[in-house]
């Protein structure tokens, strides 16, 4: 909500939330970092809000991702610690870690090789194959590294649920002008 509400002003975005709540009884009327709703009604919701806020085009999920992290990670954000002293290392094996703490089912694993830090997701119900796991978690975990790094990087897909594979594979070039 307060991603939203900066971006395109709280009044449209309390209106969004209010009318989805009206729709679906399944959405918790107040939403909070560590609010349990079932995957298909979160889903329904971020293509929803992608509808409303971002005219449809799946592609915003890398924005969304992108804001989730500037936020989570940001200097009053609840994972700061995690990109604090600048650990690339210790960034790139947080994927299992950042994973849990917002998703209850499949998996993420994330390790570095060279100038690559690799994004995996797996694990997921064939229903759950949707691309804001991919694109949303994606962009999270690029801006993550932007953050650690104080660089660009560049994400390549080697799989992804965008392209009808049953998991998601990233490299996350460190430079950003580097490989594939």
């Amino acid at each position: 909500m307060k991603l939203l509400a900066a971006e395109f002003g709280s009044e449209r975005a309390e209106r969004f939330f209010a009318e989805r709540a009206q729709r679906d009884p399944d959405l918790p009327t107040q939403v909070l970092a560590t609010t349990k709703i079932p995957a298909l009604t979160f889903l329904a919701l971020c293509d929803a809000l992608v509808d409303e806020f971002y005219g449809g085009d799946r592609d915003s999920y890398w924005k969304v991702g992108e804001m989730s992290a500037d936020f989570a990670l940001g200097d009053q954000g609840p994972y700061r610690h995690l990109r604090e002293g600048r650990s690339l290392e210790r960034f790139a094996q947080s994927g299992p870690l950042l994973w849990r703490n917002y998703f209850d089912g499949g998996d993420a694993r994330t390790w570095m090789e060279g100038d690559v830090v690799h994004l995996v997701v797996e694990g997921l119900e064939p229903e759950l194959h949707h691309v804001y796991f991919e694109f949303a978690v994606g962009g999270y975990f690029r801006r993550g590294l932007e953050m650690v790094t104080g660089a660009p990087v560049r994400a390549e897909r080697l799989r992804g649920f965008s392209a009808r594979d049953p998991d998601v594979h990233y490299h996350m070039h460190l430079s950003a002008t580097s490989g594939g």
